[in-house]
């Protein structure tokens, strides 16, 4: 019994040297974090360290009281839990704002302006676009043009026309082009514009037809114009007509000029083959479409 007191004592000691060793456990926490919060806000890149590591041990933490039996959870516990949840919501929102958040997008691409033809000036003869409206609209398409969505230009010279107006006179000639233009619309698709750029020249621009497509819609019309029966406008005599074809790809970095040149070799080089002929430039040289 006379070491009852004793015993007591010791055991108030214990329990108190714990309590204080928990309480300064606590003090110590306290202080830790506010002095790496100090040292972290001397420096952004430290800051932001500060933070992620900071929710990162109050995520593990809410992990752990998840474990818990929620029953227990006072509404004391609960609107303490509510509040500490909106107010670092709200901190979240005052550090990345919306537009920080749209800046961190990936950038969408401006789409391009919805393509329009130009259809005038017109040629007198063919109604058709002449060489003005070729190179706006050349302009125009250019401005669709892309790796993924490429389109064509493709030249059609009637073979030896001069000599067939000076024979037949111009306006037999002026039927013949009418005749023709009417022909390379016919055969062309709803979405190609055909041009008449000069007195035996004519022009098509096929949007998005890359260049195999577009040698397949050449090749297509070539085989049309030799096939055709050409009349003279009475219709009772039939004309011999052929014509040369060039035909170029059209790349974003072009411009209406070297476009019309690479067109303007291919076509030449088909002419030196002879009629009826279709040449391809492929940025390098004009290959011929056998």
């Amino acid at each position: 019994m006379s070491n009852w007191p004793l015993l007591a004592g010791l055991l108030v000691g214990f329990l108190m040297t714990c309590g204080l060793s928990f309480l300064g456990g606590i003090m110590y926490e306290k202080w830790y974090l506010a002095s790496a919060l100090h040292r972290a806000s001397k420096k952004l890149s430290q800051m932001v360290d500060h933070v992620n590591l900071t929710i990162q041990t109050a995520t593990q933490a809410c992990h752990h009281l998840a474990k818990f039996d929620q029953s227990q959870l006072s509404s004391q516990h609960i609107n303490r839990l509510l509040k500490t949840h909106d107010d670092l919501l709200s901190a979240f929102d005052s550090i990345v704002t919306p537009e920080l958040k749209a800046s961190l997008l990936p950038k969408k691409e401006t789409p391009p302006p919805t393509l329009v033809w130009q259809l005038q000036p017109a040629d007198e003869r063919t109604h058709l676009p002449d060489h003005s409206a070729l190179e706006l609209n050349l302009l125009n398409i250019l401005q669709h043009t892309s790796s993924t969505q490429p389109s064509s230009l493709l030249l059609i010279q009637i073979d030896k026309f001069a000599q067939l107006a000076s024979r037949y006179g111009h306006p037999e000639g002026d039927f013949l082009l009418q005749t023709l233009g009417k022909l390379l619309m016919g055969q062309s698709r709803e979405e190609d514009l055909v041009c008449h750029s000069s007195d035996d020249l004519f022009a098509i621009i096929m949007p998005g037809a890359e260049l195999t497509i577009a040698r397949n819609i050449a090749d297509q019309i070539r085989h049309a114009v030799r096939s055709q029966r050409f009349h003279l406008s009475n219709g009772q005599r039939e004309i011999l007509m052929t014509a040369s074809f060039g035909l170029t790809s059209l790349s974003k970095t072009d411009t209406p000029t070297f476009a019309l040149q690479r067109a303007s070799d291919a076509l030449r080089h088909s002419q030196r083959q002879g009629r009826n002929q279709l040449y391809w430039h492929n940025g390098t040289q004009a290959l011929h479409h056998a």
